[in-house]
């Protein structure tokens, strides 16, 4: 039990302690410290896949090398190894920078690393980190150059309506050149003048919705031309009112954040239609958080629906 037969170990950072079968050991005091780099893995991403939404619980497994320096007791000399080391990390994500984490460890140095070599090949020893975390990155997405199905969906309709009103005028304009055919002979000069089809007010354009990115308010700029459409059938419509309702998703934030979220896309809508000239008696507002979901598809939620009321 006591190391080269010398039984007075009971000296300044030690203390004898006896097991079960009676056997006598001791404990040690015992400092070190140590530098590793560790080569680690999101287990989630790796098995799903980057769904473009943070985790809500991030498995992060690890393993690495380095150096460790040990100072025991007065006892023993100091010793200075390699390190290596394995643990995994399990992050609670309360925003996309903020996160709590446990970490449990086990580190694996030379036996000598106690000052006393024993009968394995190796020291071994664990430890458990309960911490915070800070992450330092930026966003360099832009959201507003790639478009969503949807948005391709809208810009298809506004070219079909387009086109629609393009093949109008060129019937107008087939009619009147048969009229002049028919009347060539008969009259001695006919004079041809460009025919201009104006666009009627009442086929002015109200979007059904306006998306927004991922815990924002802000309106994205792809969605401006939609602000735009829907100020535009409100000045060709006068005696109609314009029903603003925000959403959020439910499978991010909680129910209080959400409902806020939803609130604030909305008032951001109504500002910006004050802004361009819109009376606030003809904005009406309403949000409903997440407590109800217009679409079957999670992202697609986050919006502010717009409706006519006469």
């Amino acid at each position: 039990p006591y190391p080269n037969g010398n039984s007075n170990w009971n000296r300044s950072g030690m203390k004898l302690i006896t097991g079960k079968d009676k056997s006598s050991a001791f404990l040690q005091e015992f400092n070190y410290g140590a530098a590793a780099i560790d080569l680690m893995g999101n287990l989630n991403n790796l098995i799903r896949g980057y769904w473009g939404q943070e985790n809500k619980v991030d498995v992060i497994p690890y393993a690495g090398f380095g150096v460790a320096h040990a100072r025991p007791s007065v006892t023993n000399p100091s010793h200075t190894g390699v390190l290596g080391r394995m643990g995994v990390r399990a992050n609670v994500n309360l925003s996309k920078k903020w996160a709590i984490y446990l970490e449990p460890q086990v580190n694996w140095v030379s036996s000598e690393f106690d000052g006393y070599v024993g009968h394995r090949v190796a020291d071994m020893f664990g430890n458990l980190f309960l911490g915070v975390q800070y992450t330092i990155n930026k966003d360099y997405s832009n959201p507003a150059s790639i478009l969503s199905l949807d948005e391709v969906n809208y810009l298809n309709d506004r070219i079909n309506e387009n086109r629609g009103l393009i093949e109008n005028q060129q019937g107008i304009l087939e009619r009147q050149q048969n009229l002049i055919d028919r009347l060539d002979g008969r009259v001695t000069k006919i004079e041809k003048t460009p025919v201009v089809v104006q666009r009627p007010d009442n086929s002015s354009f109200l979007p059904e919705y306006i998306r927004f990115t991922l815990d924002s308010y802000k309106i994205p700029s792809a969605e401006q031309n939609k602000v735009n459409d829907a100020i535009a059938f409100l000045k060709a419509n006068p005696d109609s009112k314009l029903l603003l309702v925000g959403y959020a998703d439910k499978k991010t934030g909680n129910s209080k954040h959400n409902l806020s979220l939803s609130r604030n896309r909305v008032e951001a809508v109504a500002a910006e239609l004050r802004n361009r000239g819109i009376n606030s008696n003809r904005i009406i507002q309403e949000w409903k958080g997440d407590k109800e979901q217009p679409f079957a598809q999670n992202d697609w939620n986050r919006v502010v629906i717009l409706v006519e009321r006469k």
